[in-house]
């Protein structure tokens, strides 16, 4: 059927949104998730507060726009001015940080340039951080970005050739 030839490509049916998916991934799983935004301003915090049961598996989310609140937060200061806030490596940090610092399983953040004049100016960053190391992947539109971030959290969460 269509599921087969679509396969990874499918990541969820009928009323699923993202943060469901993921948030019935992270509860089979035993898993909890917390998360450090900069471009997406909580948006995403936000997104994952409204999935159902979202006390069993979210720890919380820190918004952090400055580079000063990322190191209070637990960035390293030498990451961000050797690679720049917006930066596969501070992406990273940010989610490693948030992981360590609320006591989560995983860690996912965002950071990236933001709008001006109603145009995306630069790229954007998703990071996952979990005991296994961290990845970050790169993004160009902001529109969107907390809807990437969980799905792509979705794809670290699933095996090869398993579906939801």
């Amino acid at each position: 059927g269509i599921r087969t030839i679509l396969g990874k490509h499918i990541w969820g049916m009928d009323s699923d949104t993202p943060e469901i998916v993921v948030g019935r991934l992270l509860t089979k799983t035993r898993q909890s998730l917390a998360v450090m935004e900069d471009c997406s301003g909580g948006q995403l915090a936000s997104t994952i507060v409204n999935a159902m049961e979202s006390q069993s598996f979210f720890k919380g989310g820190l918004v952090a726009c400055s580079d000063e609140a990322k190191v209070l937060s637990g960035v390293n200061a030498k990451l961000i001015s050797q690679y720049g806030a917006v930066s596969p490596e501070v992406a990273k940090a940010m989610a490693e940080a948030v992981r360590e610092f609320l006591k989560a399983d995983i860690g996912l953040s965002t950071t990236g340039v933001k709008e001006a004049e109603g145009r995306t100016t630069g790229t954007l960053y998703i990071g996952i951080a979990n005991d296994k190391g961290s990845q970050a992947i790169n993004r160009t539109r902001r529109r969107h970005i907390s809807t990437a971030a969980l799905l792509e959290l979705r794809k670290s969460l699933i095996a090869p050739g398993t579906d939801r």
